[in-house]
């Protein structure tokens, strides 16, 4: 949490604040309005260039996160997000694309195994290196991409067909393509194929590089689209999203607990307020002391003065409305995710 909480791009989704409250860990995280990847392609084959469009996008999330550097220590984390597949991704009703779920990421100097030997993450969708449990780094989330895309295009999971054990013992290999893989374009397959090799060296040297094949491609096609494309298909498709949006946060109101109420005032305060809390620069550790605060209302200037120790209560309380919401996931210390 203390280093995804760095992280401020326009494709990852934002944490905000994570700390500690009444014992409890707690994240809290931008609400997406909108539906995940998986979601949206199980209603319909996308477009191809709407296809493509959304996993550059993914891609240029990856590309800052692995080369992103520590405020702290000024040193590149090398972080790998070790769980790139269509569940982790969000389309938002306005057409952004966020990545999200950084909860089994990890570091190259970290290497790829939990404590108990662990390999985590989605068997498949994961690059062989991965799958053998071996050090991974930036170029294993480039092959779950190229995994996504795959997908995308060809309505057709990457082992369809397969047992778990066919799928385990292949994946370790590296080769295996979905039976569906030969309807695609072949120039789209030979940039498929080298993001998909066996041998991470022999892929691209970064997510960017994929993308940029990828866009070249699709250009040379006539395929275009952007995040008018994608608000457009989740307009069509998913209307009514905005409006559970509304519904989550009336939810919120309702369930406030009177804490809440003694130190923001009338309702009619709540959202602004709220809103301040969690846009607040984020706290530098998880125990980080609390003092004092001031939240400022921004539509009727007052100040409303925050006791000492409530704002990890609050903004927990606010990270808790927003699980209701659509796309907003947690993490909670101890616990991993396991081989799906």
């Amino acid at each position: 949490a203390r280093v995804v909480v760095q992280l401020a791009h326009r494709n990852i989704c934002g944490v905000f604040d994570v700390g500690r409250a009444e014992g409890r860990l707690y994240v809290a995280m931008e609400h997406i309005v909108g539906r995940d990847l998986r979601t949206v392609a199980q209603r319909e084959r996308l477009p191809i260039a709407i296809a493509i469009h959304i996993v550059n996008e993914v891609l240029e999330a990856l590309d800052y996160a692995h080369r992103f550097v520590d405020a702290t220590t000024g040193q590149s984390l090398g972080l790998v997000h070790r769980d790139v597949s269509p569940h982790n991704v969000l389309l938002g009703v306005e057409g952004d694309v966020k990545l999200i779920d950084f909860g089994i990421a990890t570091s190259v100097r970290q290497g790829p195994l939990t404590a108990r030997g662990d390999v985590l993450g989605k068997l498949t969708y994961m690059a062989p290196e991965h799958a053998r449990g071996d050090q991974v780094d930036g170029r294993a989330d480039q092959f779950s991409a190229a995994v996504t895309l795959i997908e995308l295009l060809t309505g057709q999971g990457h082992y369809d067909g397969l047992s778990r054990d066919q799928a385990w013992a292949l994946s370790g290999v590296g080769g295996h393509r979905p039976l569906a893989y030969a309807t695609i374009d072949a120039e789209l397959r030979t940039i498929l194929d080298r993001a998909l090799e066996p041998s991470r060296e022999a892929r691209y040297p970064s997510c960017s590089a994929f993308a940029e094949a990828l866009t070249g491609w699709a250009l040379s096609h006539g395929l275009f689209a952007d995040a008018r494309s994608v608000r457009q298909l989740m307009l069509t498709r998913f209307g009514d999203v905005a409006a559970e949006a509304r519904g989550a946060y009336r939810t919120f109101v309702s369930v406030a607990p009177p804490a809440m109420a003694e130190v923001t005032g009338p309702a009619s305060q709540w959202e602004s307020i709220a809103t301040t809390m969690m846009v607040a620069p984020p706290t530098t550790g998880l125990d980080a002391p609390r003092s004092s605060a001031e939240l400022r209302d921004t539509r009727s200037g007052p100040k409303a003065p925050v006791r000492s120790g409530r704002t990890p209560l609050l903004v927990a309380a606010a990270a808790g409305v927003l699980l209701i919401g659509v796309g907003v996931t947690t993490a909670v210390a101890g616990r991993s995710a396991p081989v799906a």
